[in-house]
């Protein structure tokens, strides 16, 4: 199975996202623009990701950032729900599964 990360950026630029040899697929919501890193495997739960965020051509930031420290946030965070909280411990204990399944 597969992973997406979804970053959510404000700006009032059309902004384009480009990562690293994985699709990005760019939604608004509302004043968000999103960025949906799609493709993510078991086995790379646990990488960073280094996400190009350009107006135009021009390359105005980057931002590395993995699905585990998504989850490390949430559980962090103690304003998060109890369920959301389930949720990334269970995709912990997944990764660490596939680490074991995947050898490098």
């Amino acid at each position: 199975s597969e992973t997406t990360l979804s970053l959510y950026f404000e700006s009032a630029k059309t902004l384009t996202f480009e990562c690293e040899g994985k699709n990005v697929e760019t939604v608004t919501s509302g004043k968000y623009q999103i960025a949906r890193i799609r493709g993510i495997k078991a086995k790379e739960l646990k990488k960073a990701f280094t996400l190009t965020v350009k107006d135009g051509e021009e390359i105005i930031g980057t931002i590395t950032y993995s699905p585990m420290t998504y989850c490390s946030n949430v559980l962090s965070d103690g304003t998060q729900s109890e369920a959301l909280q389930n949720v990334c411990k269970a995709l912990y204990l997944y990764a660490k599964a596939a680490d074991s399944y995947f050898p490098d």
